[in-house]
């Protein structure tokens, strides 16, 4: 495991995220429902507002099922990804250096954060960092 798939982790977390909230959003919103209150009826003689409603076409049906099952397939890929990320960082020996990556890689923390979290000095973590790169 080199420096850039570790570092790519706190990437692939993002993008996970992003995954998750538009997979959210169709199933909230299965279909289309399309409504409008514009008509006008005029069987009679004189104009009787009307309303017309339905479900969206099957092509918009189909794309939005194509989009949703490309996300959920990428969705999946990335959290197999990250699950393998994970478990390398399991292997290492050090909890602290372990802590570390993952409040970087997988939480976003800057040095500093991490720093303040852990009551080190930025400059320690900074250092734990770079020992562990070489």
């Amino acid at each position: 495991m080199d420096k850039q798939q570790i570092l790519k982790l706190r990437k692939l977390n993002t993008e996970a995220a992003d995954l998750r909230k538009r997979i959210k959003d169709f199933e909230s919103k299965p279909r289309e429902y399309v409504a409008d209150s514009s008509a006008s009826d005029y069987s009679t003689g004189f104009s009787h507002p009307i309303v017309i409603e339905g479900y969206g076409d099957n092509n918009y049906i189909k794309t939005r099922e194509r989009l949703y099952n490309g996300y959920v397939r990428k969705l999946i890929e990335i959290q197999e990804s990250i699950e393998e990320l994970e478990k390398f960082l399991d292997t290492l020996e050090d909890p602290e250096l372990r802590t570390i990556l993952r409040l970087t890689c997988i939480n976003g923390f800057t040095q500093e954060e991490i720093a303040e979290e852990l009551g080190y000095s930025r400059s320690a973590v900074a250092m734990k960092i770079k020992r562990f790169f070489k």
